[in-house]
């Protein structure tokens, strides 16, 4: 994925590179994409890229939100953002202690990230 992301990148640079040079007699400029800021690029999609080759998954639009892990996206509030990312059972079941909510970590369609994926569209908070 960050190899596909690279070659964008390099288009993308050669392109904003050489009107910069046009009518000068300053060489064109390198286009160098680094592996760092290609693999940023593309870790935005590769969980969607990841379930459509592996699981013929088609992605649909998430905004910021996980396809794979619920929890895990920006929620708005009264007075901002907030984002919630609860990476494991033992996170979300911490998190429901504290806010007050354990009735959604004993629920067996919240109870496991696996679950909470599979009844995204009845949490709660999306």
């Amino acid at each position: 994925m960050a190899v596909l992301r690279g070659e964008h990148l390099i288009r993308h640079d050669v392109g904003c590179a050489l009107p910069s040079r046009v009518g000068t007699r300053r060489a064109p400029a390198k286009a160098k994409p680094s592996t760092w800021r290609c693999s940023i690029a593309s870790c935005r999609l590769a969980n969607q890229a990841t379930n459509y080759l592996a699981g013929g998954m088609v992605p649909t639009r998430l905004g910021n939100a996980h396809p794979n892990i619920v929890p895990y996206q920006v929620f708005a509030t009264k007075d901002g953002h907030l984002i919630l990312a609860t990476s494991n059972d033992k996170q979300f079941r911490r998190f429901a202690k504290v806010a007050e909510l354990e009735a959604f970590a004993d629920d067996a369609r919240f109870a496991t990230n696996a679950a909470r994926v599979a009844n995204a569209s009845l949490w709660w908070l999306r």
